[in-house]
């Protein structure tokens, strides 16, 4: 199940980055899969929320 909050234009607007999801704790999730149906580990799930809230906060 997935529940979008925020939708985002990357051709008009700045997209959470490698770069902010490869540090940390969240360095531990793959965020390049070669495949569809892989799951956000439950150990990366309330930072990833944080980094979104203070991303859609800055933009």
């Amino acid at each position: 199940m997935i529940d979008f909050d925020t939708l985002l234009n990357p051709e008009k607007e700045k997209i959470l980055g490698l770069d902010i999801l490869q540090h940390g704790i969240l360095a531990n999730q793959i965020w390049t899969p070669r495949a569809s149906g892989v799951l956000i580990k439950h150990e990366v799930v309330n930072e990833l929320e944080q980094v979104w809230a203070n991303f859609i906060k800055l933009r």
